[in-house]
């Protein structure tokens, strides 16, 4: 069908204007991405700034050793990075049908069969 329609004439001005249209709007980050990257990055500044004046009171501290001082530090930031909900494992016993089907989104939910869950108990 589309063969048997003529090509009407467009000129290279009316292309390269809709060319540069596309371009435009290409261009435009889009706001919900946007939005979302500026949470993520509220948040590890605000979690940078509780580590640093953790931090703070730990070199401020006078009932601590240097060596103590500076194994705490240590500890901090290494638990700074680490901020991972843990995996809870839900037994069900004929797939998802006992647990209400779906899940919340971003739930760290894991739905196993009984053996997986005693495997894990070492039973």
């Amino acid at each position: 069908m589309r063969s048997q329609f003529k090509m009407l004439p467009v000129s290279k001005e009316d292309v390269d204007e809709q060319q540069q249209k596309y371009q435009s709007l290409n261009k435009k980050s889009i706001r919900k991405e946007l939005e979302a990257k500026f949470r993520n990055k509220r948040r590890k500044e605000k979690n940078v700034k509780k580590v640093r004046d953790r931090a703070n009171q730990i070199a401020e501290a006078t009932d601590l050793t240097n060596k103590e001082k500076a194994n705490q530090l240590e500890k901090l930031y290494k638990s700074a990075g680490k901020q991972k909900r843990k995996t809870v494992y839900v037994v069900s016993k004929n797939g998802r049908s006992k647990f209400g089907g779906k899940r919340k989104r971003g739930a760290n939910i894991k739905y196993v069969d009984p053996r997986m869950k005693s495997d894990l108990r070492g039973e």
